[in-house]
Protein backbone atom coordinates (compact mmCIF):
# COMPACT_ATOMS: atom_id res chain seq x y z
CA UNK A 1 0.00 0.00 0.00
CA UNK A 2 3.07 2.62 0.47
CA UNK A 3 4.55 2.08 -2.82
CA UNK A 4 1.05 2.61 -4.74
CA UNK A 5 1.37 6.78 -4.12
CA UNK A 6 4.61 6.98 -4.85
CA UNK A 7 3.76 5.01 -8.86
CA UNK A 8 0.85 7.21 -8.99
CA UNK A 9 3.05 10.24 -8.49
CA UNK A 10 6.25 8.81 -10.97
CA UNK A 11 3.05 8.39 -13.40
CA UNK A 12 1.53 11.86 -13.17
CA UNK A 13 4.89 13.39 -13.20
CA UNK A 14 5.52 11.36 -16.37
CA UNK A 15 2.62 12.45 -17.49
CA UNK A 16 2.58 16.11 -16.73
CA UNK A 17 6.12 16.47 -18.79
CA UNK A 18 4.49 14.28 -22.01
CA UNK A 19 1.96 17.13 -21.83
CA UNK A 20 3.87 19.78 -21.44
CA UNK A 21 6.61 18.29 -24.13
CA UNK A 22 3.65 18.07 -26.55
CA UNK A 23 2.42 21.72 -25.67
CA UNK A 24 5.50 22.76 -26.53
CA UNK A 25 5.94 20.97 -29.80
CA UNK A 26 2.25 22.77 -30.90
CA UNK A 27 3.63 26.12 -30.19
CA UNK A 28 6.22 25.59 -31.99
CA UNK A 29 4.67 24.12 -35.41
CA UNK A 30 1.34 26.66 -35.01
CA UNK A 31 2.96 29.76 -33.14
CA UNK A 32 3.49 31.87 -36.50
CA UNK A 33 -0.16 31.95 -37.03
CA UNK A 34 -1.14 34.91 -35.48
CA UNK A 35 1.94 36.51 -38.02
CA UNK A 36 0.24 34.98 -40.86
CA UNK A 37 -3.32 36.24 -40.27
CA UNK A 38 -1.75 39.88 -39.47
CA UNK A 39 -0.04 39.86 -42.66
CA UNK A 40 -2.98 38.82 -44.68
CA UNK A 41 -6.37 39.56 -42.63
CA UNK A 42 -8.35 37.51 -45.22
CA UNK A 43 -6.62 34.25 -44.75
CA UNK A 44 -8.69 32.04 -43.05
CA UNK A 45 -7.61 30.13 -39.76
CA UNK A 46 -7.32 26.95 -40.65
CA UNK A 47 -5.35 27.76 -44.13
CA UNK A 48 -3.06 29.85 -41.64
CA UNK A 49 -2.68 27.12 -39.41
CA UNK A 50 -1.66 25.06 -42.43
CA UNK A 51 0.89 27.43 -43.44
CA UNK A 52 2.49 27.42 -40.24
CA UNK A 53 3.07 24.13 -39.82
CA UNK A 54 4.52 24.18 -43.39
CA UNK A 55 6.64 27.32 -43.03
CA UNK A 56 8.28 25.71 -39.28
CA UNK A 57 9.43 22.70 -41.05
CA UNK A 58 12.86 22.86 -40.39
CA UNK A 59 13.08 26.00 -38.10
CA UNK A 60 11.39 24.65 -35.01
CA UNK A 61 14.54 24.25 -33.40
CA UNK A 62 15.53 27.49 -33.92
CA UNK A 63 12.27 29.40 -32.37
CA UNK A 64 13.06 27.49 -29.56
CA UNK A 65 16.67 28.85 -29.43
CA UNK A 66 15.12 32.41 -29.96
CA UNK A 67 12.27 32.01 -26.82
CA UNK A 68 15.44 30.29 -24.59
CA UNK A 69 17.27 33.41 -25.63
CA UNK A 70 14.88 35.20 -23.61
CA UNK A 71 15.41 33.53 -20.38
CA UNK A 72 18.42 35.42 -19.50
CA UNK A 73 15.87 38.63 -18.73
CA UNK A 74 13.57 36.62 -16.19
CA UNK A 75 16.13 38.48 -13.34
CA UNK A 76 16.41 41.57 -14.21
CA UNK A 77 12.23 41.64 -14.86
CA UNK A 78 12.26 40.47 -10.71
CA UNK A 79 14.99 43.19 -10.08
CA UNK A 80 13.03 45.93 -11.78
CA UNK A 81 9.41 44.40 -10.48
CA UNK A 82 8.24 44.22 -13.69
CA UNK A 83 8.86 47.23 -14.78
CA UNK A 84 12.10 46.11 -17.58
CA UNK A 85 8.71 44.34 -19.56
CA UNK A 86 7.97 48.00 -20.79
CA UNK A 87 10.90 47.66 -23.07
CA UNK A 88 11.36 43.63 -22.89
CA UNK A 89 7.96 42.84 -24.84
CA UNK A 90 8.42 45.06 -28.09
CA UNK A 91 11.93 43.65 -27.58
CA UNK A 92 10.63 39.66 -28.22
CA UNK A 93 7.90 40.95 -30.40
CA UNK A 94 10.10 42.53 -32.85
CA UNK A 95 12.80 39.07 -32.54
CA UNK A 96 9.32 36.79 -33.04
CA UNK A 97 8.39 39.23 -36.13
CA UNK A 98 11.60 39.12 -37.79
CA UNK A 99 12.12 35.21 -37.05
CA UNK A 100 8.80 35.33 -39.03
CA UNK A 101 10.18 37.36 -42.15
CA UNK A 102 13.43 34.85 -41.90
CA UNK A 103 10.95 31.85 -42.02
CA UNK A 104 8.15 33.47 -44.52
CA UNK A 105 11.22 34.17 -47.49
CA UNK A 106 12.74 31.01 -46.68
CA UNK A 107 9.49 29.12 -47.10
CA UNK A 108 8.87 31.24 -50.13
CA UNK A 109 11.61 30.63 -51.69
CA UNK A 110 11.55 26.54 -51.63
CA UNK A 111 7.96 27.02 -52.75
CA UNK A 112 8.97 28.87 -56.27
Amino acid sequence: VTGDWRFARLFLSGYNLLLAAAGIYVSLTYGQVYMILADDPAESVLLALSRSGEMMKGSRLRLLALWLSFLGWVPVVCLTLGVSLLWLIPYITCAQAFFYLEVKARWSKDQE
